[in-house]
């Protein structure tokens, strides 16, 4: 019989009256309904699920804007945080998105749209492990994409 290192995630969230900690990260409320849009059944944990699922495509995928909102540079800012906190890495994401998203309530395409309609789509590119990056024709490696 073949032995298997199984992984235990473990993901702490505590909430404030104006921010969640997440594995010692705050992530302030405003921020996140400024680019997550608040779900019609007013669950901001839910809200909260939604945005930990795209961490890893920001924390890896990403570069913002310096013309980008606030809050979008904010959600990115801690992304990167989140991702380390976290403890994510290849083998964790898929499962870690796969969680977030059943705990947001969300299938595929409705965080998708939940993406782009908050803005994070806007001028930017899929690159690593997400999509193929534009390439820049000097250099074989993708160039890691903006955010607006």
């Amino acid at each position: 019989m073949q032995e298997q290192e199984i992984g235990v995630m473990r993901i702490n969230i505590e909430e404030a009256e104006h921010a969640f900690r997440i594995n010692g990260v705050t992530y302030a409320k405003r921020h996140l309904l400024a680019t997550m849009k608040k779900r019609e059944d007013g669950d901001i944990h839910k809200t909260l699920a939604r945005y930990l699922t795209i961490v890893p495509f920001l924390a890896t995928a990403y570069t913002v804007s310096e013309n980008a909102s606030e809050s979008i540079k904010y959600g990115s800012i801690k992304a990167k945080r989140l991702y380390k906190a976290l403890e994510l890495n290849e083998d964790n994401t898929l499962p870690f998105m796969l969680f977030s998203m059943s705990q947001a309530g969300e299938d595929i395409s409705g965080v998708s749209d939940q993406v782009r309609k908050a803005g994070f789509y806007d001028g930017g590119h899929k690159s690593g492990p997400f999509g193929i990056g534009e390439r820049d024709e000097s250099n074989s490696s993708p160039v890691k994409p903006t955010l607006h």
